[in-house]
């Protein structure tokens, strides 16, 4: 799917014309025109070369979107927050700069009948067809009931933690219990919970 446009038909006439596409990787389009799906325009890249590219070319926008499915610290993401932001606001498309945006799509909304204000008897009689197929929120007495009733015969309701946890510490299988070893920096210890919240991919040895 094209960061951009939203669509996969590029990668249709990429595999048309140099067959398939290796797992993991990206189509990138060359000259920056996201329309322009000629296959010569069309470039198989991992997703780390296409993070690269955009990179350098300062497009934070792309960067920002493609470091969701990347391993970046906290602080790499939220500096591709900013420039990305400091970008729409240079180029005017940063939805608190202007109410044009947001009138637009209040716009479509109601043209295609979808906007909440549009009318309220499509908003009853959704809320009517909840309450007959038993999902409407305001039923949760009940639903939940059933639900609570099915977790404690199967062991998995929460109010039964304290009698699993006390069996998983005499057992030694408590999560606090479970020895760990990072492959980092070796550094070893107990609490797989801890482990994972506090150290595992935010190991300052970590190369990857």
């Amino acid at each position: 799917m094209c960061i951009y446009c939203g669509t996969d038909r590029y990668r249709k006439i990429y595999q048309q014309h140099y067959g398939d596409i290796p797992k993991g990787y990206d189509i990138h389009h060359i000259d920056g025109n996201h329309s322009n799906h000629n296959p010569e325009n069309l470039q198989s890249v991992s997703l780390l070369e296409h993070y690269d590219i955009h990179y350098q070319k300062g497009d934070w926008k792309a960067c920002l979107i493609m470091s969701a499915r990347m391993k970046i610290t906290p602080e790499e993401r939220s500096m591709l927050s900013s420039k990305s932001n400091a970008e729409r606001v240079a180029n005017k498309t940063h939805h608190f700069q202007t109410g044009d945006i947001q009138r637009k799509t209040n716009r479509k909304r109601l043209e295609n009948g979808t906007h909440l204000f549009l009318d309220s008897e499509l908003q009853r009689a959704k809320s009517v067809k909840r309450v007959k197929d038993g999902t409407h929120n305001f039923l949760g007495g009940a639903i939940q009931k059933v639900s609570n009733n099915n977790r404690v015969k199967n062991g998995t309701h929460h109010l039964l933690g304290g009698k699993q946890q006390l069996k998983q510490l005499a057992d030694g299988k408590h999560s606090s219990q479970v020895k760990w070893k990072c492959h980092h920096c070796n550094k070893s210890g107990n609490g797989s919970t801890n482990y994972k919240r506090w150290h595992g991919d935010k190991c300052k040895f970590r190369l990857d």
